[in-house]
């Protein structure tokens, strides 16, 4: 927080502001949505984990659900990005923040950094993170059931690269 001459806080404006953004999916390193954490302004912080459980829809995309449970981690990357990359975002996880029916909704929570350059490892940062609405979830896993996949280890870019080996020797023997 700035503050001014007169030792008040000095309201920031939005655009002006820099956030720190969780990403587990399709934003990662070397995924199709990364292209939207590529600006001049965008800076790699590091690595790390948050206290939640990792879905996927089919394999088409993950969401999370927050959890209390140490045991349960989400393996990620963090990034400090502008107001416009922000919008960007938002608009990737068709997320607004004045409706309440959003399938993604944004929260703030705690992540420990496990590799960076910029911080120290096991440093604890407070981060964005899009997170999968519940009511949503429950009704997609409701009518998708055996669509919805969870995966136990947290880590999508694991799962999603062996989902893919397995289903490239399936259609290499067909």
């Amino acid at each position: 927080m700035k503050f001014s001459s007169t030792n008040q806080p000095k309201q920031v404006h939005p655009k002006d502001q820099r956030y720190k953004v969780f990403v587990y999916g399709s934003l990662l390193k070397d995924f199709s949505n990364h292209h939207r954490l590529k600006s001049q302004s965008t800076i790699f912080l590091g690595e790390g984990t948050i206290r939640a459980n990792l879905y996927t829809t089919n394999w088409a995309f993950p969401f999370i659900t927050l959890s209390n449970n140490n045991d349960n981690k989400v393996k990620g990357e963090i990034y400090e990005i502008n107001y416009a990359t922000l919008l960007s975002l938002d608009n990737l996880e068709g997320y607004n923040p004045k409706r309440k029916d959003n399938f993604y909704t944004r929260k703030i929570v705690t992540t420990t950094i496990s590799y960076s350059m910029v911080f120290n490892n096991s440093t604890k940062v407070k981060v964005l993170v899009y997170t999968g609405n519940s009511s949503h979830i429950q009704s997609f896993n409701m009518q998708n059931y055996r669509q919805c996949n969870h995966i136990i280890d947290g880590d999508w870019r694991k799962a999603k690269n062996e989902y893919d080996e397995e289903f490239n020797l399936r259609i290499k023997y067909l």
